[in-house]
């Protein structure tokens, strides 16, 4: 499973206390060519009611920074934040 194989690889990467960017280049060559990851050990179905608001949003943040580019170039915590407040974040 590449997900379980990201997550396992970024703990390791993340105690070597190298800058972001350095994390992220080692995560990429571990990957395999994958274009993009996430280092959350969450998925979308793992979120639950409770928290979804932070869990969603610690979930966008441990995307690669490629990644979290598309979500904020399209104000996706804008949009979380308007759902939670209408209590419409989790259906």
């Amino acid at each position: 499973e590449s997900k379980g194989a990201v997550v396992a690889q970024a703990e390791k990467v993340k105690a070597m206390n190298l800058p972001e960017e350095a994390q992220e280049k080692m995560l990429l060559r571990a990957t395999n060519g994958l274009s993009f990851f996430n280092t959350s050990p969450m998925n979308l179905g793992k979120m639950g009611q409770s928290d979804i608001k932070a869990n969603l949003e610690n979930y966008i943040q441990c995307f690669s920074a490629d990644a979290r580019e598309i979500f904020e170039h399209f104000k996706f915590d804008e949009f979380v934040g308007l759902l939670d407040d209408a209590n419409l974040l989790y259906k």
